[in-house]
């Protein structure tokens, strides 16, 4: 980091972050956003276009901001659309001394464009150690002085954090993508997962969305037993059996068989592929699976 920069943050006590992002992903963003924020310690001043006001030049306000600004980051989310204009903010920014980063949805690698930057998969792993390096160390701001030394050495608040960060940036990413079409089944203890069946008191986090496709109504709970009970009459059973096999893999950390039988809804005259996406291992034995329904 150049001294010019160096002086900058010393002087005003403010760190100037830019978030680049594509627009169809500005709620995700926001939130990864004010996260950073909020551990800031009142050192960090972070833009992104959702703050330009109305009426003002987009143009002229983005040139300023990039300007300003002493660290940009990127957050790549998916690449189903053109991230043509972030790349050109990067451009615009780019002067060879201030630090660009990519954080991108691990399920994906970020454009070709930005392999010459530090990009940093959005799993825990790698935002744990993001998170130490922007609040702990001078490796983005060039400062002596760390943002916030307290949090930086908090491993169990870091790791916490970093969880919801990968939530967000990957599940809620994909939910977005995909419509809203999904389910979370929670099981309590693994080991009930048995000749290829999850339980069917499994607890099944959804919305009202997805829970249509099915023909059912929102209450406050569903089991897994109720779902599959609701596929049986509209006779798509296929792809339950395909799931429950690849539960009772993951289960054992094998890795489970792609799901290839599809959900036909005729009243909607629409297919959708169910994707076992995530499985998260939790505390106590419990498990629970990320099913995503693709519409073809």
């Amino acid at each position: 980091m150049n001294n010019e920069k160096l002086q900058v943050f010393e002087n005003s006590n403010m760190f100037k972050i830019f978030v680049s992002y594509k627009s169809e992903y500005e709620t995700i963003s926001l939130k990864f956003k004010e996260t950073l924020k909020l551990w800031g310690a009142g050192k960090l001043e972070i833009k992104s276009m959702a703050d330009i006001s109305a009426g003002e030049d987009y143009r002229s306000w983005i040139t300023q901001c990039l300007k300003e600004a002493n660290f940009l980051i990127l957050v790549y989310t998916a690449p189903y659309a053109s991230w043509d204009w972030c790349l050109y903010e990067v451009g615009m920014f780019d002067d060879g001394k201030r630090p660009i980063t990519c954080v991108h949805n691990p399920e994906f690698d970020p454009p070709q464009p930005l392999n010459k930057f530090q990009n940093i998969p959005a799993n825990v792993k790698g935002l744990k150690g993001f998170l130490k390096d922007l609040y702990g160390t001078a490796k983005f701001t060039g400062s002596e002085n760390p943002i916030n030394p307290g949090f930086a050495n908090n491993k169990e608040e870091r790791v916490r954090v970093s969880e919801e960060l990968e939530e967000l940036l990957r599940f809620g990413v994909a939910k977005q993508q995909y419509m809203n079409n999904y389910f979370k089944i929670h099981v309590k203890d693994l080991k009930r997962i048995k000749e290829e069946k999850i339980p069917k008191d499994a607890l099944v986090e959804t919305n009202a969305e997805s829970l249509a496709l099915f023909g059912l109504l929102p209450k406050d709970k569903w089991s897994w037993g109720d779902i599959e009970n609701t596929v049986k009459k509209i006779g798509e059973v296929g792809w339950i059996d395909e799931l429950n096999k690849a539960a009772y893999n993951a289960a054992r950390n094998r890795i489970p068989d792609q799901i290839t039988k599809k959900l036909k809804i005729e009243k909607r005259d629409e297919t959708y592929r169910p994707v076992l996406y995530r499985v998260d291992y939790g505390t106590e034995k419990s498990i629970i699976f990320y099913i995503l329904f693709v519409i073809e």
